[in-house]
């Protein structure tokens, strides 16, 4: 599908629009079976097999032309004028895809295009998807603090609370039965809903100390192998480094 968009096009957009950090090869790993850490997480494996051949895969979509990159901000702009069929990113983001669809087919005199949210192609029996956002920690301070951090933290993930946070921010519960609670709003938010959907098959990015820094190198390694270097090579190099940063840290730390 993506190629056969790609040659309707015919300028070098219109098929899968790659992103290039760290959380795509997570989630590309992911769908192909695997994880970017050890049995136990405390270390990186970024050169395991399900990496290599999801990076195998993304890299021969872009050599036959079928994927392209769009590094100038986020991809829902291209995506809303058709120069991308399918995109990756955070469902955090349905709200900017669906304003950008509304606006071009505005601007087109058509009617919006109807699109949707799906798991990424996957080579494992179910979807495997990447569950990825803010986090909320409760500070060693004193008892006192921490018993009314508690307080705030129960309240907050309470259903309905989380139901109220969902509809103004756009982001996901931590309860399934907030479902329950969903605003009219977000029961017709069809893309989201097939977001909620898909937690069910969640896994999780790491949790390491080290993982800032990790980043931003696996994203280098992404765009150093769609420039042609050696697949396997690029990953050994990534999960070296990775393993190195951590075992720093963790020693600064002592």
């Amino acid at each position: 599908m993506a190629c056969a968009a790609a040659e309707a096009n015919g300028d070098g957009t219109g098929g899968y629009i790659l992103r290039d950090d760290a959380s795509a090869l997570a989630s590309w790993t992911f769908a192909f079976g695997g994880d970017v850490l050890t049995d136990d997480g405390m270390q990186y494996v970024y050169n395991s097999p399900a990496t290599v051949e999801a990076m195998t895969f993304l890299k021969d979509l872009y050599d036959s032309g079928c994927a392209y990159f769009f590094t100038e901000g986020f991809p829902n702009p291209q995506f809303a004028a058709r120069k991308g069929l399918f995109a990756q990113g955070s469902t955090s983001g349905i709200p900017f895809y669906a304003g950008d669809v509304a606006k071009f087919a505005e601007e087109q005199g058509k009617t919006p295009d109807v699109w949707g949210v799906a798991a990424i192609p996957h080579t494992t029996a179910e979807p495997v998807q990447n569950i990825y956002g803010g986090d909320v920690m409760i500070t060693k301070t004193t008892p006192e603090q921490e018993l009314a951090a508690w307080l705030f933290v129960k309240w907050f993930t309470s259903p309905e609370i989380q139901a109220r946070w969902d509809d103004i921010s756009g982001y996901f519960p931590t309860r399934k039965g907030t479902a329950e609670f969903f605003s009219d709003k977000i029961k017709e938010n069809a893309p989201f809903n097939q977001g909620v959907a898909l937690l069910d098959y969640s896994a999780y990015e790491p949790q390491l100390i080290s993982y800032t820094a990790v980043r931003d190198q696996a994203q280098k390694a992404i765009n150093e192998i769609m420039q042609g270097a050696d697949i396997q090579q690029t990953l050994d190099a990534l999960t070296e480094f990775a393993n190195q940063q951590e075992q720093t840290m963790q020693e600064e730390m002592k």
